[in-house]
């Protein structure tokens, strides 16, 4: 017995590593059950909405949180040459040991900014560092 669990279900719209299935599910530990509310402070997604996740193998109990659980989940947004990534979080935190010259364009650019500028990413650049990352593991 593992409690109270949110599933969320998403339809996968691109991906930078695993398999081919059109949907996937997270089973997070906690939520609201006839009354009763559970908060371990996993992610919360909303209806609708666009997500990067980075999530580990799904545990023994069936349950997985993405990774470092808020860090490894990046809402996608409207910005203003197209859609942008961001978990709230200082890019350059993100990239601190990145060569700058590696880095797609835009992204680069973004880091000589100042930090509230830096919690946001192109979408494609995102998707391309991330998917170059996933290559070498």
């Amino acid at each position: 017995d593992v409690g109270i669990v949110t599933i969320s279900s998403f339809v996968v719209l691109d991906r930078a590593k695993g398999g081919p299935e059109p949907t996937f599910t997270v089973r997070q530990a906690g939520g609201e059950l006839l009354g009763l509310k559970v908060d371990y402070h996993v992610p919360k997604f909303r209806v609708g909405e666009e997500y990067v996740l980075f999530m580990p193998p799904p545990s023994r109990l069936g349950l997985a949180s993405p990774v470092g659980l808020s860090q490894g989940a990046f809402s996608v947004l409207p910005g203003a040459a197209g859609k942008e990534v961001g978990n709230g979080r200082d890019f350059a935190e993100l990239l601190a040991g990145a060569n700058p010259g590696t880095l797609p364009p835009r992204m680069a650019g973004s880091l000589k900014q100042e930090s509230h500028a830096r919690s946001h990413a192109d979408l494609g650049e995102f998707m391309a560092l991330t998917r170059a990352k996933a290559v070498t593991r």
